[in-house]
């Protein structure tokens, strides 16, 4: 589990006062609009209709449903965080070179020139296969011009029928 707070509050009193401020004005805003969508929906609660589907008893309800709810996922947080200590799920595992160079039908090295060089230009032939890869020079990125190519790796496109 991580040990770092998901809010972090400056030691300091002006800013912890200001946010325990904005805190509780927002919990007073979010009370007022609750208590003010009640009165809307149970404009009268004296009618002398059945008491189970009342204005207060239906909040009850969605009060206790909501606090059960709360306390399973809090279990459930709980047990997790208390029998599985390390992580269950497996991360898949990082192809190696080779397979990652097949996987994009190209050598090994078309694919170190691919990681190594910031400035590429990537040409696809009409299946969508890597057909050439040229590396731009930095220089003419610099003055403005148009890119100096330099081809690194060309298939021929019998490779991919």
């Amino acid at each position: 589990m991580n040990p770092q707070p998901v809010i972090i509050t400056e030691p300091r009193p002006v800013p912890r006062m200001m946010d325990a401020l904005l805190t509780l004005l927002a919990w007073v805003g979010f009370i007022y609009l609750i208590y003010r969508e009640y009165y809307v929906l149970f404009p009268d609660v004296s009618d002398g209709s059945s008491p189970t589907s009342s204005g207060p008893v239906i909040l009850l309800y969605y009060g206790f449903f909501a606090f059960l709810y709360i306390a399973i996922f809090i279990l459930w947080a709980q047990y997790n965080q208390h029998f599985f200590t390390k992580e269950r799920r497996q991360r898949k595992k990082v192809p190696d070179e080779r397979t990652l160079a097949q996987s994009f039908s190209i050598t090994v090295n078309e694919l170190e020139i691919l990681n190594h060089h910031r400035m590429l230009r990537v040409h696809h032939d009409p299946r969508g296969g890597i057909a050439r890869i040229d590396k731009l020079s930095q220089a003419a990125r610099q003055s403005g011009s148009a890119p100096q190519a330099e081809t690194h790796c060309s298939h021929s496109a019998s490779l991919y029928h």
